[in-house]
């Protein structure tokens, strides 16, 4: 038998992130904050179609340029929750995903697609009703005949994503936190809401400065002009 063209991980385990409410609700932006920008995706990512947030376990896929049978097998392993998230081994002109396969994702249960590269069908994306991001869109089909891998860890940018990682998207870009990590940043991020609560209350009461404004200034060091 010729060399397989995909390796597909079985299963692997998934952190019950239902019961940490404050990953659930947690903004890109808010999960930069605590983890100091390290988990932050540098993609150019756009909501191509539903929701503007979305938040899961990640499910990475390599795929070939151009390419979409990894893509296509993942489905053999997909569960609730999970977030799946497609990228290829170099910059293709074809879309890797459309409206039927990402449809199938939403009735296995996944919580979303991050694509780095294209997508189509943007109507009928729309009509899902189901949150997808990628870096833009291409009529080009793809072709389906690998090499790829489902499950096994990927690199985008300089962040290394492994199966069960979790995952936040929403417009402001992508976040991740490694699987072994979920629960400890659960207080840190309890602290920032109460902190950006308090920054929102002192807006919206019509306050014009930050109140370090001062002292910000001050440690800087300011050169006034007339």
């Amino acid at each position: 038998m010729d060399k397989a063209a995909l390796t597909i991980r079985r299963d692997w385990a998934r952190v019950e992130v239902t019961e940490i409410p404050a990953l659930m609700q947690a903004s890109s932006s808010q999960v930069s904050d605590v983890t100091a920008g390290a988990a932050i995706l540098d993609l150019a990512l756009r909501r191509m179609a539903g929701p503007e947030r979305m938040a899961g376990l990640a499910l990475p896929i390599m795929t070939s340029v151009d390419d979409n049978l990894a893509p296509y097998a993942a489905l053999s392993v997909i569960k609730p929750g999970d977030l799946v998230i497609v990228t290829c081994t170099g910059e293709g002109k074809c879309a890797l995903l459309g409206d039927h396969i990402i449809g199938l994702y939403k009735n296995a249960g996944a919580a979303g697609v991050l694509v780095n590269g294209f997508v189509r069908d943007l109507d009928g994306l729309k009509k899902l009703n189901f949150p997808v991001f990628a870096l833009g869109t291409s009529a080009r089909a793809p072709s389906k005949r690998g090499p790829g891998t489902v499950g096994v860890s990927i690199a985008i940018s300089t962040t290394t994503i492994q199966a069960g990682d979790f995952i936040v998207v929403d417009e402001d870009g992508a976040a991740t936190i490694p699987s072994t990590n979920i629960h400890n940043l659960e207080p840190k991020l309890d602290a920032l809401f109460t902190q950006d609560r308090l920054i929102q209350d002192r807006v919206a009461s019509g306050a014009t400065k930050p109140t370090n404004f001062e002292s910000l200034l001050s440690q800087a060091g300011v050169h006034w002009i007339t």
